[in-house]
């Protein structure tokens, strides 16, 4: 179960509580906990026999999604602008464990590999509001940020009596720009509805852009506290995300 679908429980159990809420407010603090599922493009097991050497490779392979939180702060200047900043910060781990063998010369090998990997994103930007009625409004933004991904990778390789181990440390920056329009409504007074859709474009050693889309839901608890719920899909990526969402 994601805390995705978990938070559609707790807006079950909290929908006898009433709040009031006026418009779609951009003066807003929210902060959620994160979770992102890419597809697993390499299978959990390999085995592999070189038919000239006899040489036999077996490879385990574990992973984990990626978990972290983000916190995301908005303030309107006047009717029809803001700015906003955010953060966020992922985490990312892999075993991975290899054998080796073959019968001439007579040799077996282990390699084990783990790598815990952490990126913080900051971003910060500025968007135009367009109010289409009383509970309504259609926003585009852009942005500007910047990605540190840090990396440790453990590595210990025996073959016979012999052992060496070692650790590698891997730092890189990337700048991030982006772009986005999204759209809200309030359904009722306790209520908000919004999609986004949008994009980012990395500059890093190999540029890259990719494609964002977003749907969430604020449900206010009480007059500005909300229960935040959102699902995302970064390329092949799937983001979903729960936490609290307070205006102000």
């Amino acid at each position: 179960m994601t805390i995705f679908s978990r938070s559609l429980i707790v807006l079950a159990l909290t929908g006898s509580v009433s709040a009031a809420m006026a418009t779609p407010s951009f003066d807003s603090l929210t902060i959620r906990s994160t979770e992102i599922s890419a597809p697993n493009e390499f299978p959990e097991t390999v085995y592999y026999v070189d038919p000239n050497t006899g040489r036999e490779i077996q490879t385990q392979r574990n992973e984990s999604d990626v978990n972290g939180w983000e916190l995301k702060y908005s303030e309107q200047l006047n009717d029809n602008t803001y700015w906003f900043a955010n953060y966020r910060n992922d985490r990312f781990s892999q075993t991975e464990y290899s054998q080796m063998s073959q019968p001439t010369p007579p040799v077996i090998a282990n390699l084990f590999n783990e790598t815990n990997v952490t990126t913080r994103h900051y971003t910060w930007g500025a968007g135009y509001i367009f109010n289409l009625s009383e509970h309504t409004t259609v926003d585009f933004s852009g942005s500007i940020g910047r990605m540190k991904l840090k990396a440790k990778d453990f590595f210990r390789y025996t073959s016979g009596q012999s052992a060496n181990s070692y650790v590698e440390n891997v730092r890189t920056y990337s700048t991030i720009a982006g772009y986005g329009a999204r759209f809200r409504h309030e359904f009722t007074e306790d209520l908000e509805f919004y999609t986004s859709i949008g994009g980012e474009r990395w500059y890093a050693d190999e540029d890259d852009t990719i494609s964002v889309q977003t749907i969430g839901l604020n449900y206010f608890i009480f007059d500005e506290t909300a229960i935040s719920v959102e699902y995302g899909k970064y390329d092949d990526e799937e983001r979903s995300a729960v936490g609290v969402h307070f205006t102000f």
